[in-house]
């Protein structure tokens, strides 16, 4: 990594002497030189101080100095789970004089070029600045600017320091289209201003923000867990160790618990909840949510969110249910988010002979569990829903009129196929950048892939890809076998324009947003 020194004098009425450094291997380095009035002790304690206390009325004497030094040197020291490809460069001339309980600050300080990478939200911040100065008892933030996706940060204001090492917050912050998330199920832009006060053992966050451009993937299950407890003896752990490594046990502590947070927060544009594996969910959302917590206790979010009819839909066992109506609905901790979509499917799509049959869909998520309960119009039996799933016939239909036995079967399997396919195509197509991945199939056992992506708010682009060819050698929805293109609009507030093409043929429809 590079150099360090450290020289330290614990001992005599001055307290602890520390003269430390750092030396990054291409010359710069980074000081810190001083005296701290705080006295070590062995002896048995009576007072109810500790090991540490303060001497009363002592000198506080710390100088900090830095020309260009590299942060990058910091790096191996930090969790790679935290904090990644840490960057930037730190100037720093600061002194603090004074006492403990009232010290006096000067300097400066400036921080440039710095680039962070956070894992868990998957969000790069780079292109950051920060220019600070030292004066009495404040540090006052003149410049803090950060830019992550397309848009940008930027914060000002001061921290006043009452009593080391408690400090007062007042900082004020505006982001603009800032990509606060982009991780593996949760990516968001935010644009709003929020103001950061308290302290520095209990900040409070407060303030308004907007999301755009972002998507919530559901982490639910739809079965109960077939495992069975077992305790394990010293062998069997012997044996998991030798065979797989051992991972350490890290108690990770609660970063939000001396939070207070008190944000309104409004659902703007091409905000989704999504879920890969069946059945599989892509529910636009609007609305406005309070996020609310006192400093030591629960997150708590609250407010409605209903789901925008049009671009919406739920992929049961390869068949696009339409989204018709629903509610997001939350009152408390995230993990009680209760979410509620209707979806219908015409089970004569594409056929000659429509029989105005709708097979109807009820997905529902409550604290973590997802249900799916399946109808009709008009009302049927749970098998002729079924088989108007797999056939686009009732299950007690004409034999003469019906295919046989082994295509019904052939049928079955080849929508079962399509759905394992689609839950891989899922997570393979996030990663390769696409936001809706499917494998839709007709009742020939045609099979097409679906992928596509929202370019900008209003815009999505796509395609559809045959992969496997119907009997009919028509694709799914009586589209024909080449690869087609979709361009879809959201021209106005109630009404997207879409546009289909494939050769030399064009389709162009208005479909309207309940």
């Amino acid at each position: 990594m590079g150099r360090s020194s450290a020289k330290v004098e614990w001992t005599g009425r001055n307290g602890l002497g520390i003269d430390l450094g750092l030396y990054h291997p291409k010359g710069d380095s980074l000081r810190v030189e001083g005296q701290v009035p705080l006295a070590l002790s062995l002896a048995a304690d009576t007072s109810g101080s500790g090991l540490v206390s303060r001497i009363p009325n002592g000198t506080l004497r710390l100088d900090a100095r830095a020309e260009g030094f590299g942060l990058d040197l910091l790096e191996p020291l930090l969790d790679p789970l935290t904090i990644k490809s840490l960057r930037g460069r730190l100037s720093l001339d600061a002194r603090a004089r004074g006492t403990l309980g009232s010290p006096e600050l000067s300097g400066r300080m400036d921080l440039a070029d710095a680039k962070v990478v956070l894992p868990r939200l998957g969000a790069t911040y780079r292109e950051g600045r920060v220019r600070a100065s030292l004066a009495g008892r404040e540090v006052r933030l003149e410049e803090v600017r950060v830019r992550a996706g397309d848009g940008h940060a930027e914060a000002q204001g001061t921290i006043r320091v009452q009593g080391f090492p408690k400090a007062a917050l007042d900082v004020q912050a505006t982001l603009v289209d800032f990509r606060a998330a982009d991780g593996e199920n949760l990516r968001s832009t935010v644009s709003g201003n929020v103001q950061l006060t308290g302290t520095n053992q209990a900040p409070w966050l407060k303030g308004g923000l907007e999301v755009r451009n972002s998507d919530l993937y559901l982490q639910t299950a739809n079965r109960e867990s077939s495992a069975e407890e077992v305790e394990l003896t010293a062998e069997d752990r012997r044996t998991l160790e030798r065979r797989f490594g051992v991972t350490p046990d890290r108690q990770r502590g609660d970063a939000l618990a001396p939070w207070g947070l008190d944000l309104g927060l409004k659902l703007g544009e091409n905000t989704w909840v999504r879920r890969r594996t069946n059945p599989a969910v892509a529910v636009e959302v609007a609305g406005q949510l309070q996020i609310r917590k006192q400093p030591q206790q629960e997150l708590g979010i609250f407010g409605s969110v209903r789901p925008l009819a049009g671009r919406s839909f739920v992929d049961v066992l390869g068949r696009r249910f339409e989204v018709t109506s629903g509610e997001v609905a939350l009152n408390g901790p995230p993990d009680s988010l209760r979410l509620e979509v209707q979806a219908e499917y015409r089970a004569d799509s594409g056929s000659s002979t429509p029989s105005g049959v709708m097979i109807t869909t009820q997905v529902s998520v409550d604290s973590g569990r997802l249900t799916v309960t399946l109808g009709s119009r008009p009302p049927m039996s749970m098998a002729d829903i079924r088989s108007y799933l797999a056939t686009g016939r009732p299950a007690g239909t004409d034999p003469t009129q019906a295919s046989n036995e082994q295509d019904v079967a052939s049928t079955g399997a080849s929508i079962a196929m399509g759905a394992a396919l689609g839950t891989l195509a899922g997570g393979a197509g996030q990663r390769l950048g696409f936001d809706v991945v499917q494998i839709l199939q007709d009742r020939g056992g045609g099979q097409t892939l679906v992928a596509g992506k929202y370019v900008s708010a209003p815009l999505y682009l796509g395609f559809r890809q045959p992969i496997v060819v119907s009997e009919n050698e028509t694709g799914p929805e009586g589209t024909s076998g080449n690869m087609e293109w979709e361009l879809e609009y959201a021209a106005l507030r109630r009404a997207l324009l879409n546009v289909q093409g494939a050769g030399n043929e064009l389709r162009v429809f208005l479909r309207l947003r309940r």
